[in-house]
């Protein structure tokens, strides 16, 4: 993982797992869209499945006003970074040393 607060969108669909095995996702940045070989389910290690929490902020920007967030089935979203919708978390990622 990088420097940062939050994972990078290719930061998690890099690690986006399904019944034990990783998804195969990437991030395509022109896009926006992530792609996978399977689609992701509410696994961890990103995701606590008994949780709430079903999205997550990304570190990156998709403009001035919007950033982007993922999904707990892998999608990688658009939204205002105003919003005040239930449901959202972060994860803090910490330097490697």
């Amino acid at each position: 993982m990088r420097d940062g607060i939050r994972p990078t969108a290719e930061e998690y669909v890099s690690l986006f797992m399904y019944r034990g095995q990783n998804c195969g996702g990437y991030f395509d940045s022109k896009e926006g869209r992530a792609h996978y070989n399977k689609t992701p389910d509410k696994e961890g290690p990103i995701w606590a499945p008994d949780g709430m929490v079903i999205y997550y902020w990304t570190s990156g920007s998709a403009d001035d006003k919007n950033a982007y967030d993922i999904t707990y089935s892998g999608e990688v979203r658009e939204i205002t970074k105003i919003t005040r919708q239930d449901y959202r978390g972060w994860r803090a990622v910490r330097a490697e040393e």
